[in-house]
């Protein structure tokens, strides 16, 4: 039994080797053809461990205040201090993970948002795309700065309440592209063929349900192919 356990185990293991291989192979294929992107992606990764791991390997406090003005580059202080007395390189390791949070928090909304009003924008046309597209303009009209210093006067200007303001300012865009992109395929055959199935299907439901159901020749053309299947 342990023999068959171990040869199972060992079947599973050279299994998994060939595709991590191949998906290792893949990512150094695309470093290839596209270094700057693998730059990036790095620089990215870096990003993320030191949002991660910054404060447990920060040298001082962020608000340490007990050091030289304006020092220069040192070992003690590899990006000297600001004209507080803090400690920039502490204080960088310390704000990134703030900084990715706002960030990835703005990208959130945007993204939520952006996808609800430009997909409803796009399938529902009419009314529905004129009031989103108004609105759109409207938030268009604001410089961004502008925008968020009148956001953060109203609202205290906390994490919370940045990120929210960014991911408006970003908003607009985000819907736009996906507007352009749920009109490009809303006329598209199996999106049609699906929205007559749910038309006919809603119409079957409601000549079922409903006793008072109007005449046939009152109902539109889905209506009657529904009440005829």
């Amino acid at each position: 039994m342990a023999t068959t356990l171990d040869t199972l185990d060992l079947d599973l293991t050279a299994s998994r080797a060939p595709s991590q291989i191949s998906f290792l192979r893949g990512v150094g294929r695309a470093a290839r053809k596209n270094p700057l992107g693998a730059v990036a992606g790095l620089l990215c990764i870096f990003l993320v461990v030191m949002a991660i791991i910054g404060p447990s390997v920060a040298p001082y406090e962020a608000t340490r205040v007990d050091f030289n003005r304006l020092e220069a580059p040192s070992l003690s202080h590899p990006f000297g201090t600001d004209n507080l007395l803090r400690d920039l390189f502490s204080r960088i390791l310390i704000g990134t993970r703030n900084t990715l949070g706002v960030a990835f928090s703005a990208i959130a909304v945007s993204t939520i948002l952006g996808v609800l009003l430009g997909v409803s924008s796009g399938y529902l046309a009419g009314a529905v795309d004129l009031g989103v597209s108004r609105m759109i303009d409207i938030m268009l009209a604001f410089p961004p700065l502008v925008f968020l210093i009148f956001f953060l006067t109203i609202f205290s200007p906390t994490y919370l309440t940045v990120a929210l303001a960014i991911g408006l300012v970003l908003t607009p865009g985000t819907t736009r592209i996906v507007r352009g992109a749920t009109i490009g395929i809303r006329h598209l055959a199996f999106v049609e063929a699906r929205l007559r199935w749910e038309t006919a299907r809603f119409a079957s439901c409601t000549a079922t349900s409903c006793p008072t159901l109007p005449r046939r020749s009152s109902l539109s053309p889905a209506c009657k192919l529904a009440l005829q299947s």
